[in-house]
């Protein structure tokens, strides 16, 4: 069994919501791999000292047992993006929201 508070996590979106996230994130000493967000424009910025590591395709580079997510949406920005995008990709496997410690079929959990 993989202790999920040592595995660093992966937070979904750049916006106010993922901003209040990534401040208790730090703030609790956790190991922030990198933020996600569907703006090209944000590729390469920084959140609070966290990079933008790119679109939510980024996820599908991380193995579910070596990385959480964090559902940094409040809000979707761009009405014509459904959640998760890209991530529903994710070598077939569909990613949903979920609440505080719950995971997926795909093996992915979220914080």
């Amino acid at each position: 069994s993989i202790n999920s508070m040592t595995l660093p996590v992966l937070i979904l979106g750049a916006g106010g919501h993922a901003r209040v996230l990534i401040d208790a994130l730090l703030a609790s000493s956790a190991l922030i791999a990198g933020i996600v967000d569907p703006d090209p424009l944000m590729a390469g910025a920084t959140v609070l000292g966290v990079p933008v590591l790119g679109g939510d395709e980024i996820v599908c580079n991380y193995s579910p047992d070596e990385i959480l997510l964090v559902n940094g949406l409040g809000s979707i920005r761009l009405p014509h993006r459904p959640w998760g995008g890209p991530l529903r990709r994710c070598n077939s496997r569909k990613i949903k929201p979920y609440r505080h410690g719950d995971h997926d079929h795909s093996g992915y959990r979220y914080w």
